[in-house]
């Protein structure tokens, strides 16, 4: 692949700080896609980059790469890097060495000790496989895979494998021979409301155009749903006469809603449109890519993989709404007008968490697990939630932080930009600074019942903010064509990965005979079972990958470790407000 290839798809990294081995961190290099070379080499820091750093002078040097294409804006410190260019980076102040995150969290940085360093990379799977050391499974990170479908905090699937929080810095103590994370005061959560919805709705047009515009020079393909995020943005390329066209994939649901809709919105503003569909002989073969895309970090369906691959090779750039439709507040699936309302109680965490339960895993792994471990992981899985959102109780936008605090930015992030941005650079323009400021700023009382929508598409484009979208909460379609997920080669694909795992013994009896009885096929019909099945598949393709780097031979002995009382290993790092 060149280095021309490279620059097509999101930035690849890896590094190490204090006394690393230089070999090793090539060897985490060669396992990264694409070619690397050194942006920053000295005794006490390494940096890797498949491009060319990003490079700023101020209290330091900086060694940046940015998620999206930021325009020109002022850098001095790390935290104008993080704020301004959507950046992480390398920074080197005199005898300290500090790699920081993007004020969104959207890029990922991950981090393991090794010897007298730390090493990091934007991608698990090369620190794993290349450093020369036995890890250990973090069951409170499967805990909240199983019922949330994403890891939370800075857990992944590995206990020893941190993520970099969002505004984080991530340095070595040479004095204590460890890494030390340190969360800095997160500019969001120090975000007061003070907008009225018109003058919140404004604001937030200017940054997201603003947010658009390095994105002129260049061909744009904007991956375009049914709902209103993404035809949001497709009106702002449109309006400023971007080289754009739109693309849709159908995500394995049994009905054409999202491309009817899609292409409606298209049509509207005279775009050029066109519609991806996944193969059933080739899902089982994604479902295992995206696996390792994702790090094994978010239990869904692989539907965006026919868009990745149609993705790939195309000049540009390509766009992603995410996170506007938690910034906006919209519809009613996981806020209520109470939560908007927080007396510094954990009543609004405890009602958020019963949302995205009730709305993803409810009952789902209570249908695929024994009884006993399904209670024990979602209580895990639940004190992590409630600790997270913890850390914003009180403030006037608690769930909204909380929302894209955990949902946002540790599962839905992982699709743009690990699934679409290893074929092409995406950019997610909502999650802009200036964007994410507008738009928290104005009121919370003033966004609810997706006022937010209607007040943007008044200032954008009213025709195509009033055309039909998967938002509108009408009943969903009848199931018209097969389920890629449903075929033959894929309920086989599930079948011996579920019996050849190390949960195998703990599935329920009614998984059990299923398999003793060839009718998974028929159970996998009902949506709860196949998203409990998601989660297990997930965690056995993932000790099928990593069991020859796991300190134990049976990861369930770990289990009783991360119980309530039983003394689990405390991490490394720690963080700081």
């Amino acid at each position: 692949m060149s280095r021309d290839d490279d620059l097509r798809r999101n930035p690849v990294v890896c590094g190490a700080l204090g006394g690393y081995d230089p070999g090793l961190v090539r060897e985490v290099g060669r396992r990264m896609a694409g070619e690397m070379s050194v942006a920053h080499e000295d005794d006490r820091s390494i940096l890797l980059l498949d491009r060319p750093a990003i490079r700023w002078r101020g209290r330091g040097q900086g060694f940046a790469w940015a998620e999206g294409r930021p325009g020109e804006r002022k850098v001095g410190f790390w935290k104008d890097a993080s704020l301004e260019l959507a950046a992480c980076g390398l920074v080197v102040q005199d005898q300290r060495r500090r790699v920081h995150s993007s004020v969104s969290g959207v890029a990922p940085v991950y981090h393991v000790e090794h010897g007298r360093a730390v090493y990091f990379a934007s991608r698990i799977d090369p620190l794993v496989k290349a450093l020369p050391k036995r890890l250990t499974i973090d069951w409170r990170a499967w805990a909240s895979i199983f019922y949330l479908r994403f890891p939370l905090g800075e857990r992944t699937p590995f206990m020893e494998v941190k993520r970099l929080r969002p505004f984080s810095t991530l340095e070595w103590d040479d004095a204590g021979e460890q890494r030390r994370t340190v969360q800095h005061r997160w500019p969001w959560a120090e975000i007061e409301p003070r907008f009225d919805l018109e003058h919140g709705s404004e604001a937030a047009v200017e940054a997201m155009r603003e947010a658009v515009a390095p994105l002129e020079t260049s061909p744009v393909t904007c991956t375009l749903s049914g709902g209103r995020d993404s035809r949001l943005l497709l009106c702002l390329l449109a309006e400023r006469g971007h080289d754009v066209r739109a693309l849709t994939v159908n995500p394995d649901s049994g009905h054409d809603r999202e491309e009817v809709l899609a292409a409606e919105v298209a049509r509207t503003l005279g775009v050029r449109h066109s519609t991806v569909e996944g193969r059933a002989a080739e899902f089982w073969g994604e479902t295992r890519e995206r696996a390792l895309r994702v790090d094994y970090q978010l239990a869904a369906p692989p539907w965006a993989m026919p868009l990745a691959a149609a993705l790939r090779g195309q000049p540009g750039a390509a766009t992603d709404g995410l996170a506007l439709d938690t910034l906006a507040q919209a519809g009613d699936t996981y806020y209520s007008e109470s939560m908007i309302r927080p007396d510094g109680s954990a009543e609004v965490a405890q009602a958020l968490w019963t949302r995205l339960l009730g709305q993803v895993m409810r009952h789902a792994t209570g249908r695929v697990l024994s009884p006993q471990i399904d209670d024990e992981l979602k209580s895990l899985a639940r004190r992590q939630f409630m600790a997270e959102a913890n850390r914003f109780r009180g403030h006037p936008a608690e769930v909204v932080l909380t929302f894209y605090a955990t949902r946002t930015v540790r599962g839905i992030s992982l699709t743009p930009n690990a699934v679409f941005g290893a074929d092409l650079t995406t950019v997610t323009p909502c999650t802009d600074h200036r964007v994410a400021a507008a738009l928290l700023e104005t009121r919370p009382s003033e966004k609810f019942h997706a006022r937010t929508y209607r007040a943007l598409f008044a200032k954008v484009n009213p025709i195509v903010g009033e055309l039909p979208s998967t938002h509108d909460g009408r009943s969903p379609p009848v199931i018209t064509r097969p389920q890629r997920g449903l075929s033959t080669a894929a309920v086989h694909g599930y079948e011996r990965v579920l019996a050849n795992g190390p949960m195998e013994r703990l599935l329920s009896g009614e998984v059990k005979r299923h398999l003793a009885d060839g009718t998974l096929g028929e159970g996998l019909a009902e949506r709860t079972l196949y998203r409990g099945v998601l989660a297990v598949t997930l965690l056995h393709l993932w000790h099928e990958r990593y069991r020859d780097r796991l300190a134990s031979d049976d990861p369930l002995d770990e289990l009783a470790l991360a119980r309530p009382g039983r003394g689990a290993p405390q991490a490394a790092a720690r963080s700081s407000a």
